[in-house]
């Protein structure tokens, strides 16, 4: 059967010779062995993952910023907040490994510390983010036409505006702060 039939009775029967045609033409090895299970979303998202080198090393590296971050307490060789008026502005040692500051302070413990502060506000302009577009997003793809339209020129309206003005002039509504 590897030509088709000249007078297929249905699209059907027709969609049918297509296929067993194709099947025979594929080599042995891309047949799918139907007696094993499927691989998982997941899996193959972990398999196509894992292929991608610098992929893997940011996710490593984005690890090893945040376990720094939790164990903080205990990786910190000084408090980063207690001032050493002996030490200040002392060069990098044994003692302090990149040195101190002005007032005496550890700069590797106060690094240490300062992970948490950076991946809290992180996390909140990326939560904040996604509570601010999240809807319009839904809403815009699920309607679509001029519904989309609206909420797409909302959007470039309000990315019109410079950064740092319009991060002034919410900080000067909300306040300092996180």
């Amino acid at each position: 059967m590897t030509e088709l039939d000249e007078s297929p009775t249905s699209p059907a029967e027709r969609g049918t010779q297509v296929w067993r045609r194709f099947a025979e033409e594929r080599p042995a090895e891309q047949v799918v062995d139907e007696s094993t299970p499927p691989e998982s979303a997941r899996r193959r998202f972990f398999r196509r993952f894992s292929r991608q080198r610098l992929a893997v090393i940011a996710l490593v590296f984005l690890v090893l910023v945040i376990l720094v971050a939790v164990f903080a307490n205990h990786l910190a060789p000084f408090d980063p907040d207690k001032n050493q008026l002996r030490d200040v502005l002392a060069a990098p040692s044994r003692k302090h490994w990149l040195g101190t500051d002005q007032n005496g302070r550890d700069t590797f413990s106060r690094l240490l510390f300062g992970a948490r502060v950076s991946i809290l506000a992180a996390g909140q302009a990326v939560g904040v983010a996604l509570l601010i577009g999240l809807v319009p997003g839904l809403i815009a793809g699920y309607f679509g036409g001029k519904i989309d339209s609206l909420i797409m020129r909302l959007a470039e309206s309000i990315m019109t505006f410079p950064p740092l003005l319009l991060a002034m002039a919410i900080v000067g509504v909300l306040g300092p702060g996180l």
